[in-house]
Formats: C-alpha cells, structure tokens, sequence
C-alpha cells in the first residue's frame, strides 16, 4: 500500500464523516425551526451519506490492514 492511497481514503473517510455532522445539525435546526419538510430532506440525506461513509470505511480496512 502506498501513502497516496490511504491518504486518498482517509481524506474520503472524514469528508463523509464531516457531511454527516453538518446534517446533523441542520436537521436539529430544522425540527427546532419547525421546518419539518426539511427534516425528512436532511434525514434522507444524511442516511445516504451514511451509506458511503461505511463503504468508504471498510475500504480503508481492508486497504490499512492488508498483508504485505
């Protein structure tokens, strides 16, 4: 494995981590601002979000903990 690449995932790593964060909070703004119609919005968006951020996660595992 050469550096490039885990940095490459790394960097996808916390991207889908930190999009999930910022919808996180717009949804809690969302629902407090009783703007319910972009609370489902940002839930949808969040929860395919989530699926790229596992995906991206078990990647990176499979990348960090390859035998040599």
């Amino acid at each position: 494995m050469n550096l490039s690449d885990k940095l490459n995932h790394d960097f996808k790593f916390f991207v889908t981590w930190a999009f999930n964060v910022v919808m996180l909070q717009w949804t809690i703004e969302a629902y407090l601002g009783l703007e319910f119609h972009l609370v489902y919005r940002y839930t949808a968006i969040a929860m395919v979000s989530v699926v790229f951020a596992l995906i991206t996660f078990f990647v990176w595992r499979k990348i960090e903990y390859r035998k040599t």
